[in-house]
Formats: C-alpha cells, sequence, structure tokens
C-alpha cells in the first residue's frame, strides 16, 4: 500500500513539473508576442510641402574705407578718435605741411619769375605764337619760352597737390571703427592703413554658398533670417546679388551671395562681424502626396516604402520636393497605409 502511494505521488510530481514548464514556456511566447514592437504606418496623404535651404554668413557693411596718408611724414593733427560719427568730406588727419607749403612758396616764385621772362620774350617777338613765327630760330625761342612757363606751372600743380594729399578727408559719413594713429608726433609710412570708417546704414548680411546651392538662389529671393546675437529673433531679407566668380581662397568652389537687410539699423543694432544664418524657400508645392521621411528607404533600385508590414512588400516610387519633415511623392495613390 505503501509503495503504490508513493507510486502516485511521484505521478503527481512529474505531472505538476511538466505543467509547469507548459505554462513557463506558453507565457515566455506570450510575452514576447506581446513586448514585439508593432510596426508603425502611415497613410498616404495631401499637403503642401517646401523645400529650403540655410546657408551661414556675417555682417558686412557696401560703404566701408581704409584711410591712409599719400605720403610719409610727421602726424601734426588728428580730428577724430574711434567710435567717432563722421560725415562725408570730414577732415579726419593731417601730416606736418610746413615742409611742403614752403616748397610751395618756393615753386610759385619760381613760377613768377618764369611768367616774367615768359611775357618779355613774347614782347621780343612781337607777341607771336610759335605759329606765327617768321623763320625757325624764332619759332623755336616762342616753343621753348612756352615749355618753360608750363613746367613751372606744373611744379606748383604737383607741390599744391603734395599739400592737400597731406589731409586725410572721409569719403563717406560713418563710424570711425579703427584708429592706427591715436596721438599726433608720430612719423608714418604712405599707404599704410590708419583708419577705417564703416556706414551702417549700409549693412547687409553676406552668405556663402557652394557650387550646388548658388544655383537656387536668385535676385529677390527672400529669406528669414537668425542672428547668433539675437537668437529669438528673426528679420527679413533678400537677394540682392550673387557673385558670378567664386572665392579664390577657399577650398572647392564657393561664391558670395549678398542679402538686404530690411532694417534701417539707425540704434547701431546691428554690428559689422555678427554672425546668424538665412533660410529661403527653394521650392514649394501644394496640395500634393506626402510621406514623413522615414517611411521612405532607398536601395540599389531606387525609393520605396512598405505596404505590408508582414510580407514587408516594397512599392518603388518616384519622389519629388523633400522638406524637414515630409517628402513628396509619386506613383502611390492616396490614402494608401505604408509602415516603417
Amino acid at each position: 500500500m505503501n509503495r503504490l502511494l508513493d507510486f502516485i505521488a511521484k505521478r503527481k510530481l512529474v505531472a505538476g513539473i511538466a505543467i509547469l514548464v507548459i505554462i513557463l514556456i506558453s507565457g515566455f511566447y506570450i510575452f514576447q508576442r506581446i513586448r514585439a514592437p508593432q510596426a508603425e504606418s502611415k497613410k498616404v496623404e495631401r499637403g503642401d510641402v517646401k523645400q529650403e535651404l540655410s546657408l551661414s554668413g556675417e555682417i558686412d557693411a557696401f560703404e566701408k574705407a581704409n584711410l591712409s596718408f599719400q605720403t610719409g611724414g610727421l602726424v601734426s593733427w588728428i580730428g577724430v578718435k574711434e567710435g567717432d560719427y563722421v560725415y562725408r568730406f570730414q577732415g579726419i588727419a593731417s601730416l606736418d605741411q610746413r615742409s611742403a607749403r614752403k616748397s610751395l612758396e618756393k615753386q610759385l616764385l619760381s613760377y613768377l619769375l618764369q611768367r616774367s621772362a615768359f611775357d618779355e620774350v613774347r614782347e621780343e617777338n612781337l607777341n607771336r605764337t610759335p605759329e606765327q613765327a617768321i623763320n625757325n630760330e624764332m619759332k623755336r625761342i616762342l616753343e621753348r619760352n612756352q615749355w618753360n612757363l608750363e613746367l613751372a606751372v606744373n611744379s606748383v600743380e604737383m607741390q599744391d597737390l603734395v599739400v592737400q594729399l597731406s589731409s586725410i578727408y572721409s569719403p563717406i559719413e560713418g563710424i570711425v571703427t579703427e584708429v592706427n594713429t591715436p596721438n599726433p608726433g608720430v612719423n608714418v609710412a604712405p599707404f599704410t592703413t590708419q583708419f577705417v570708417v564703416v556706414n551702417p546704414r549700409t549693412i547687409y548680411f553676406n552668405v556663402t554658398a557652394d557650387q550646388t546651392e548658388v544655383v537656387d538662389l536668385k535676385r529677390e529671393t527672400r529669406g528669414k533670417i537668425v542672428f547668433d546675437a539675437y537668437p529669438e529673433e528673426e528679420v527679413s531679407g533678400e537677394v540682392i546679388d550673387v557673385s558670378f566668380t567664386p572665392r579664390v581662397d577657399e577650398i572647392g568652389t564657393v561664391y558670395d551671395v549678398r542679402v538686404s537687410l530690411n532694417k534701417d539699423n539707425l540704434q547701431f543694432k546691428y554690428l559689422l562681424g555678427m554672425t546668424g544664418d538665412i533660410t529661403v524657400v527653394t521650392q514649394e508645392k501644394k496640395n500634393v502626396l506626402l510621406l514623413p521621411l522615414e517611411f521612405v528607404k532607398t536601395d540599389e533600385k531606387g525609393r520605396y516604402v512598405y505596404i505590408d508590414s508582414q510580407k514587408r512588400e516594397k512599392k518603388y516610387v518616384e519622389v519629388g520636393i523633400e522638406g524637414e519633415e515630409v517628402i513628396e511623392l509619386k506613383g502611390i495613390e492616396e490614402g494608401t497605409m505604408v509602415y516603417d
């Protein structure tokens, strides 16, 4: 009897273990199926899409003047400091003119002497011109007389030009942004930039575009600019010029594109060199078939979508404008369910 009871107990234990194993295996498979992610789906729908191009650049100015002395010498007067606002033709600085003015006086005296000699020769030759000379000798005398007078006049004019070039005048109005010689009493060399003047009312946004991007930019193309200094503010801009030749100091083929700012900048809010980005719409279509970008795949045959979540059936499609989040599709019907 005891042996029978032991046998029955063992059979129950084995049966219990078997049932437990079956329950665990079934639960594992059920859990796995529950955990298995379902393929995301999306219907092909109609909507609007636009293709945008984003380019980086910085503020520059059309009116910008680098000022230098045309002759070297001792600086005797400086009329501006960095940050001053100057007007067109306003005096900026001057060299010591004492030597130049003495030379001018000397040339003027030489001219007066030559003028006196000129008149005397003319009187001796009956006030004739070289064309009216009665013989070759008189003609040569009158020609030399005329040439000597012209040399004296040229000498005076050249020395007067030296006096004029010893001063710097601003050719534009604007802000003095650089002063390399802030104090008088210093000797300077010719053609070395001493002052820089920038007109803040002529600023523009200069961006660079490579050869694949510049073809999408035309004059009057509009865009939105966001400066790094003012990230919460959008400024509208319009392309006013696309460089015909590329930059020579860049790697690759890069072109300058100038964009006007619809701001007067009277308060000097936008400063030279400020960086930012402009976004322009290069293409736009309305009421076309669209899908989110992640649903459109690519292989060696082209672009395709999955139209069956189980069989992973591919359907090849044509694509059009690619926006930031969606892409235009052709070759598929509206309402078709596709899977990621």
